[in-house]
């Protein structure tokens, strides 16, 4: 009798557990009425500049329901998003919000009607919705509170996440997410985000582009992964499209038993947004949206190992004595800004595999080539403080040590011989939220400040000797390679 008892007890208690652990995903998930506080008139601006939040809805439908609470709770998580990414790094800065004093759940939100129907509110029309936009906060100049704008839109058939520059100081990011799912409650679930806060991620990417950052990665050698960059692929027949970082955010949606849970704590801000990201409008009260030029009195890149292999792939398959150094170069930037008084946070250097397809699926260097596309999703990129600078005369100078295995897209395949181009470019970061080059007018710089080398890969040989596959650069062959910086590994030439 006592075992029964025992048992019949253990099946409460195991029946009690299982049903608290489902109810915080099924309260997240919950079709039941809110209660929630009606916002009073009265809105105060947390800062001198603030950000422009806009509800932006067709003429032949109708805005969803609770918009103003849902949408208020997703622009509070992105603010606190960002501040949290800048307190890695301890800046102690976020972006401003008009904030309701009755209900600090509400923010202040400009409901526009627009005269256009859904049908020519798609991407190609970005321009024409930017500007029917603009035209209300002209029509209403007390209530435009700065230069950068996030505007929500229903989500509609052709509905988009974009960002939008209408002029060199000023950012749009688009959002066509709002339905009565996308909700803030869903927050606090892992698995109610992974279900239906899947463009959260790309909504933050383009929230941090409409405020001039750009695409970039971090390396292996950082415990996380950028939200700007991508380091995987899709790969199919012809076709190898980036899988951005940001995916991986929300995680996937889909059945309890084949759902994956997001990572949020690994998808990172990098230090080099951060630096740029707290000196522009809407987290400086000093800000500067005034240009700035940079020339290059000199651009030196040394070897370390001398003989160009950068990566050895099969260690487990190489005799003992058959050795492929991995190379580190030792990159030296002389340069002077144009005024001379530019107050620099520093500088990011980026290495840029050229590995971009077009919508066919087809490669296309020429997007890697145009300065104004933003292909640099797969750029490694590394970031010196202004502290580290010296000065010579006039100018100064930056020096970067780039482990080149950190590499993690330096070829598309390890199984044959492939040459791929890469870039190394450079991005000027100044304290007062304007940077060169500065995205509006170019992402990646004029062509005289891309410095193009190639990766080969090199297939794995049985004869005469065991040789694993591996990577070798030309960088050498250049006339801006300075030569070797460490010890030359004899036999390797």
């Amino acid at each position: 009798m006592m075992k029964k008892n025992v048992g019949f007890l253990l099946w409460i208690l195991l029946s009690i557990f299982i049903t608290s652990c489902t109810k915080t995903y099924r309260e997240a998930d919950a079709e039941k009425e809110e209660e929630i506080v009606p916002p009073g008139e009265t809105y105060t601006p947390e800062q001198m500049h603030n950000l422009n939040v806009v509800y932006y809805v067709p003429s032949d439908i109708l805005e969803i329901e609770n918009w103003h609470y849902r949408l208020s709770g997703m622009t509070l998580h992105i603010q606190n998003y960002f501040h949290e990414n800048f307190m890695r790094y301890r800046v102690n800065k976020k972006f401003g919000l008009e904030v309701n004093e009755a209900n600090p759940e509400f923010i202040r939100i400009h409901y526009i009607k627009s005269n256009r129907r859904q049908a020519e509110m798609q991407e190609k029309n970005a321009s024409e919705m930017a500007q029917e936009v603009l035209d209300y906060f002209k029509q209403n100049p007390e209530a435009k509170q700065s230069d950068h704008y996030l505007v929500w839109m229903p989500k509609y058939e052709g509905a988009f996440i974009k960002h939008f520059y209408p002029s060199d100081k000023e950012g749009f990011a688009f959002c066509g997410v709002d339905y009565t799912r996308w909700n803030p409650n869903y927050l606090k679930s892992s698995r109610a985000m992974a279900a239906f806060l899947t463009d959260l991620g790309l909504v933050l990417k383009t929230f941090a582009h409409s405020c001039f950052a750009v695409n970039g990665n971090v390396g292996s050698d950082a415990d996380f992964m950028s939200i700007m960059g991508a380091n995987k692929r899709e790969r199919s027949t012809a076709k190898s499209q980036p899988i951005y970082n940001y995916k991986h955010y929300a995680g996937t949606g889909g059945s309890s038993s084949s759902f994956i849970a997001g990572t949020p704590g690994k998808i990172r801000v990098p230090i080099w947004d951060v630096r740029y990201l707290s000196g522009t409008q809407l987290f400086n009260e000093k800000y500067s949206y005034e240009p700035f030029e940079v020339v290059i009195e000199d651009f030196k890149v040394k070897s370390w190992a001398g003989a160009n292999f950068v990566v050895e792939n099969d260690t487990a398959r190489a005799e003992v004595n058959f050795v492929v150094p991995q190379d580190t170069l030792r990159i030296t930037c002389k340069f002077r800004t144009e005024p001379a008084d530019v107050e620099l946070a520093g500088v990011t250097l980026f290495d840029d595999p050229w590995l971009t397809y077009d919508v066919t699926g087809k490669r296309d260097s020429k997007m890697d080539e145009d300065e104004m596309e933003d292909t640099g999703f797969d750029a490694y990129g590394m970031y010196m403080d202004a502290v580290s600078f010296t000065k010579e005369g006039d100018c100064h100078v930056v020096e970067f040590v780039y482990p080149m295995v950190n590499h993690l897209n330096m070829l598309l395949t390890e199984t044959s011989v492939s040459t791929e181009t890469h870039e190394l470019r450079l991005r000027f970061i100044g304290k007062n939220g304007m940077a060169y080059p500065h995205a509006p007018r170019s992402i990646k710089g004029v062509k005289e400040m891309r410095y193009k080398y190639k990766v080969t890969g090199v297939r794995a040989q049985t004869k005469p000797v065991e040789v694993p596959y591996y990577q070798k650069h030309d960088i050498a062959e250049k006339d801006f390679y300075g030569g070797t910086w460490g010890e030359i590994v004899e036999g390797m030439e």
